[in-house]
């Protein structure tokens, strides 16, 4: 089992959101800065993948809705390509 864990504090603008959850997730390199991509790159992952986001207050703090709208592509994705997304 693969554990992952996101500082969303780390998470401030919507550029430094996907290149920090790009390399930490070490995503490819063609991966996009954008939901979609997000999406594709998460929908990759097995179940044997646990991510764990820690400082969810501070990410959604700096990207406000956006950051909603990145909470919702792990969930969702965590729900279709049965790995499993821990927030705290």
């Amino acid at each position: 089992m693969e554990i992952i864990i996101l500082d969303g504090s780390k998470m401030t603008s919507k550029d430094t959101a996907y290149e920090y959850i790009n390399s930490t997730m070490r995503f490819p390199d063609y991966a996009g800065k954008n939901l979609d991509s997000l999406h594709d790159c998460l929908s990759e992952l097995n179940s044997d993948v646990v991510i764990v986001l820690q400082g969810e207050d501070e990410m959604l703090e700096n990207l406000q809705e956006y950051g909603e709208k990145i909470l919702k592509v792990f969930r969702k994705t965590a729900l279709e390509a049965n790995y499993t997304f821990i927030e705290k």
